[in-house]
């Protein structure tokens, strides 16, 4: 399938602000994806679709066994059929094949947010970049898009990858929600790019204009370091969303509750006096400045990641 050109331009927002309009460079004609799980392999098959060779890395045999023989049984909504259709994307158990197929290093590696002192684990992420230092890469940029705590990209990492010349560390995680991460990969309202160097960021914003199907996507092109907390910033704000809408929930129940224990008979199955949970959520959604979004009760939230809502 031939590279999609947009017609219009995404809008870049540069640090500090400012809204600007960039000549990208070409997007790379291949990309290494480490850690095919769910997140990874679904964003490879969507740079795939675009017309990107993509060699995709991953630790379990029979996991990578069944993503080359497209046998791999998933539910996630259209992964199956994209892995169908693809041809220009295999898998493969060595790191050193990987980081030999490109200088585009993609990590999509589990960071669980089951770390002590409520951090998330990294032990996955040092793993992998440390290999990565084992093998002299020189001449790349390595990407981490898995979440991290402030300041991973700036310390950490480079500390990983001391032995590597010339290697750039660029943080560009995905807002996505399980049940709806190639639709949110494809079609994302915002495309969060913490470039380590201009180059870096220009290859990104490149490879994002590729594969984002719609065109009035945000960009934003700023440091590691402030991405790393607008991430964990925008997971907490929608999380807390939905926390609020099962507080008003629970307060709408019981206030029909109370209700229909003090009303008048006649009144008590009266459906224009009933305390509505729905419609409390879809009065306050309406407000441009709260937004309908994840603002629907429901069951609680809990977990690492959460579903679509």
């Amino acid at each position: 399938m031939p590279k999609r050109e947009l017609s219009g331009e995404p809008k870049v927002i540069a640090e500090g602000g400012v809204a600007i309009t960039k000549s990208a460079s070409s997007p790379p004609s291949k990309v290494t994806v480490i850690g095919a799980g769910r997140l990874g392999l679904c964003w490879g098959l969507c740079v795939e679709k675009a017309g990107i060779a993509v060699k995709a890395v991953d630790i379990f045999p029979s996991y990578v066994e069944a993503i080359n023989k497209k046998t791999l049984v998933s539910h996630e909504p259209s992964l199956m059929d994209m892995l169908q259709a693809s041809t220009q994307l295999d898998a493969t158990l060595s790191l050193a094949e990987g980081v030999a197929f490109s200088p585009y290093l993609f990590v999509f590696v589990q960071t669980p947010s089951s770390g002590t002192e409520q951090h998330y684990d990294h032990t996955h992420l040092n793993d992998v970049l440390s290999q990565i230092n084992t093998l002299g890469v020189r001449d790349a940029h390595v990407v981490i898009c898995c979440t991290v705590m402030p300041g991973y990209c700036d310390t950490i990492a480079p500390a990983l990858l001391a032995d590597c010349m010339n290697v750039t560390v660029s943080y560009s995680p995905e807002f996505i929600a399980q049940g709806a991460i190639i639709e949110g990969t494809l079609r994302p309202d915002v495309a969060l790019i913490g470039e380590g160097s201009e180059a870096a960021g220009d290859m990104l914003e490149a490879l994002t204009r590729t594969y984002v199907l719609n065109d009035d996507v945000t960009i934003h092109r700023i440091s590691p370091g402030s991405a790393e907390i607008a991430k964990l910033a925008l997971n907490g704000f929608v999380t807390l969303k939905i926390a609020f809408a099962n507080f008003l929930g629970d307060l709408a129940d019981a206030a029909e509750v109370r209700r229909r224990r003090y009303a008048p008979t006649t009144a008590r199955d009266d459906p224009r006096r009933r305390i509505d949970k729905l419609d409390v959520a879809r009065a306050i959604g309406s407000d441009s400045r709260v937004g309908s979004k994840c603002l629907l009760p429901g069951y609680g939230f809990g977990g690492p990641c959460f579903h679509a809502c």
